[in-house]
């Protein structure tokens, strides 16, 4: 039998993490190199009683015979901290199933919180801790371990003090702009408005009262890139606008941080790409209170939320650089760092968890970035009641790097474009998912379950089977990470 035939016996969804593992008379030794894995990761399920080849994907179902002794040895070793540095788990975390009259065990492993990271064993963080990539578990490096030992810190990773920059180091022409967009937003009689340059920037945590010396919130705001360089030497930001949706490497306008023509701060960016990210958002005729046409729609707070995130939960100390990209029906926003929530809670909204809390503040002193982790529960309404494609938020591992892909694009209104080929042999949930893969060529089974609302995951499953056995899509890369391809 098949893993994929398996998992769907289990239950388990193919975007779930999950690792067989044969289990028939004892616990396997290498339960807590996957345990830790998950736990470092984005959690997962671990499968007892399952013989797995790795290279043809062919699975034994032999079951646990000793399934009582080798629970008793599963609690008593993740309890022991000489062991496992952290248990995550419960009672309720442990499936006993049923197969083929053979019992199998299923431990769900959720993500650790930032604060239990890094999830070692064997009393050794430096040597101890894995994670997930590519179907496998990999022992971390020291600059990994360092990451996210830094990570599990309360302090906000933009409140250091930089000792070598002072407010002689700020952008006048940034700062300047930025209180005029304070005053717009807070009003007149707001008491910030009187103070000082730099009595402005004790009050927003851009400069350091004790020591009078910026902190990096302050310099990447403010401050200018050769500076902000210095101190953050991936520090890299990226505007590009794609013409050409066959080919993302071709760009009708770009704007980078080390252009050497403006600052290349972070406000900066945002106030020159901002306008030309939203310029081609349909603006309905409709007049407010005052008969004066709005301007701004749910789809423009929408994008500039997707912008100030990347900015703000970006780690600066991660290689790569920031990329806003705007395509002819879409938007995408990547920066380097994971989530420090798992995303389905992040997409719930509710919650909020900033790498940078002193930028965030900033941003949202100007309304933008919603403070109670709401934003992406925002968007996803937004794009909901739009019946586009469902926003999509993925991260990626070595190096970190999160990325939220919004299509302006309908799910209902779907077109033989890319059938011509096929016309006859094609049904039109065929030509709907068809649609769905070509504005979003990762896109998995499940994710198109949800974005057509009347299939189950086994219909979606059987027709992408059809689809692949005319020949209209093929598979490249792996099931994890790789994408379709249409022939047209």
């Amino acid at each position: 039998m098949n893993k994929n035939k398996i998992l769907e016996l289990l239950n388990i969804g193919e975007n779930c993490e999950s690792e067989f593992k044969e289990a028939k008379n004892q616990l396997p030794k290498s339960i807590w190199s996957t345990y830790s894995a998950f736990a470092n990761s984005r959690g997962g399920k671990i499968v007892l009683g399952i013989k797995e080849d790795k290279e043809t994907k062919k699975c034994i179902i032999e079951g646990v015979q000793n399934l009582n002794n080798i629970l008793k040895d599963f609690w008593n070793t993740i309890n022991n901290k000489e062991k496992v540095s952290y248990n995550l788990l419960n009672d309720d975390c442990i499936e006993i199933l049923e197969i083929e009259n053979k019992k199998i065990i299923i431990i769900n492993v959720p993500s650790a919180n930032r604060r239990n990271k890094p999830l070692y064993i064997n009393n050794n963080p430096m040597t101890g801790t894995y994670k997930r990539y590519h179907e496998g578990d990999y022992k971390c490096n020291e600059k990994e371990i360092k990451v996210m030992f830094s990570e599990s810190a309360d302090e906000t990773k933009d409140g250091i003090v930089i000792e070598q920059f002072d407010i002689n180091n700020i952008e006048k022409e940034t700062l300047e702009n930025y209180r005029k967009k304070f005053k717009l937003h807070k009003g007149e009689m707001h008491e910030w408005n009187d103070l000082s340059n730099e009595e402005f920037l004790y009050m927003i945590r851009a400069l350091d009262r004790k020591t009078g010396k910026l902190t990096l919130a302050g310099l990447l705001m403010f401050g200018n890139e050769r500076d902000i360089v210095d101190v953050k030497p991936n520090y890299y930001l990226d505007y590009r606008e794609i013409n050409d949706a066959q080919n993302t490497e071709r760009w009708s306008h770009r704007i980078t941080s080390p252009d050497g023509n403006w600052s290349g701060n972070l406000w900066d960016f945002f106030n020159k790409i901002i306008n030309r990210l939203t310029s081609d958002i349909e603006k309905p005729f409709e007049l407010d209170k005052n008969m004066m046409r709005i301007d701004d729609t749910d789809v423009h707070k929408s994008v500039r939320e997707g912008l100030s995130n990347s900015l703000v939960h970006a780690d600066f100390s991660e290689s790569g650089s920031i990329v806003i990209e705007k395509g002819e029906k879409y938007f995408k926003f990547s920066n380097p760092g994971n989530l420090r929530i798992p995303i389905e809670i992040a997409m719930q909204g509710g919650r909020s968890d900033p790498r940078n809390v002193i930028l965030h503040q900033m941003f949202s002193y100007l309304g933008y970035g919603e403070r109670a982790g709401s934003g992406l529960y925002m968007i996803n309404k937004v794009w909901k009641n739009k019946n586009w494609i469902k926003p999509e938020l993925k991260e990626e591992l070595n190096p970190n790097r999160t990325t939220l892909l919004l299509h302006m694009k309908e799910i209902s209104n779907y077109t033989n474009n890319y059938t011509n080929n096929y016309t006859n042999k094609l049904n039109d949930t065929q030509i709907k998912i068809i649609n769905i893969i070509s504005g979003n060529p990762t896109v998995s089974a499940n994710e198109i379950t949800k974005m057509l609302g009347n299939i189950t995951l086994v219909g979606v499953k059987w027709n992408m089977k059809k689809l692949k056995e005319f020949g209209v899509l093929v598979r490249e890369g792996n099931t994890r990470s790789g994408k379709w391809i249409i022939n047209k």
